[in-house]
């Protein structure tokens, strides 16, 4: 399977986990996507009922670029104090810092912190 085929299918499948996740919630989140007019997207916008927004992208590779939070960083400054965290989840093993509220980790801890939970 080549890499535009696989991005997709990983976005599906995060999408798909954590829309399970959010299910268990007295109070789920909203689960959307989002695109400015610029072509610039993030691939999930989860929105509690108080208005904070956490951003997740999803990405198949094992490293992450800084371009990657490119849209997240624009969305953060409109968003002020009801953007959360940004996150691009990635093929990785580490949690690693990207400036305020902006992360990279591991796609595999949507999987672990389901397990914990179950």
């Amino acid at each position: 399977m080549d890499c535009t085929s696989l991005g997709p299918l990983v976005e599906t499948l995060v999408f798909a986990e954590l829309s399970k996740q959010a299910s268990w919630s007295l109070e789920p989140p909203t689960i959307t996507h989002y695109r400015d007019h610029g072509g610039g997207e993030v691939d999930l916008v989860l929105e509690r009922w108080d208005r904070r927004i956490v951003a997740i992208d999803v990405k198949a590779g094992a490293t992450v670029r800084a371009d990657a939070f490119a849209t997240m960083k624009k969305l953060a400054s409109v968003l002020k104090e009801h953007f959360v965290p940004g996150i691009v989840l990635y093929d990785g093993a580490t949690v690693v810092p990207s400036g305020k509220d902006l992360w990279a980790a591991p796609i595999s801890l949507v999987w672990r912190s389901a397990a914990r939970v179950a």
